[in-house]
């Protein structure tokens, strides 16, 4: 009960999937709320990575749980895209990278083998 968490969907902009507007409690409750959201989402657009990671480190920031010592990290599906995201990074994580990201490709690619 001392996690937090919240999903968004990210093309030209991105959007809570549930009625979250923040970080909430990663209780048993509020998991299904968001569990049930992402079984709903529907890919479209062009995937903007940019929007997507300022959204979630303004989740980060914006939390009004603070904890000591706490992890905070942002996990990111994406079925693609050609976006870059550096000057978001450097913005909100450097230099001392305070936040682990990990991102993961799922669905079909349209990527030159």
């Amino acid at each position: 009960d001392d996690d937090y968490v919240n999903v968004a969907s990210f093309n030209d902009e991105a959007n809570p999937v549930a009625c979250f507007k923040q970080l909430v409690q990663a209780n048993v409750r509020n998991k299904n709320v968001l569990k049930d959201a992402v079984q709903k989402m529907n890919a479209q657009g062009v995937t903007d990575y940019k929007s997507g990671f300022h959204y979630a480190f303004d989740q980060l920031l914006n939390t009004t749980s603070i904890r000591a010592n706490c992890n905070k990290m942002i996990m990111m599906f994406t079925d693609g895209g050609e976006d870059r995201a550096q000057d978001v990074f450097e913005k909100h994580n450097w230099p001392n990278k305070t936040v682990r990201v990990f991102t993961f490709s799922v669905g079909q690619h349209n990527y030159d083998v």
